[in-house]
């Protein structure tokens, strides 16, 4: 799977070899950390609705909103590349 680089939105840098785009060789979730999987499963569960209980996460609750956001935007842009490309 490829993906436009995020840090020269596809125009080429140094981290994407000046081609604008990242080639993706194993599961994102092996990328990244326990905590952001816990983000998006808690983003996931609001975005249809079922926000979490007060309690742990939520009194964190101006950051979780903010991190989802972040993950709506991240994940309608991810889709709108695949169209795109299609």
């Amino acid at each position: 799977m490829q993906i436009g680089c995020p840090s020269c939105n596809e125009t080429g840098c140094d981290e994407c070899n000046n081609e604008g785009w990242i080639l993706i060789k194993e599961c994102p979730q092996g990328m990244v950390g326990r905590e952001v999987m816990n983000f998006i499963e808690l983003a996931d569960f609001a975005k249809n609705g079922a926000f979490p209980v007060t309690g742990g996460t939520l009194e964190q609750s101006q950051s979780f909103l903010l991190a989802c956001r972040f993950l709506w935007n991240e994940d309608s842009q991810a889709e709108s590349q695949q169209w795109d490309k299609k």
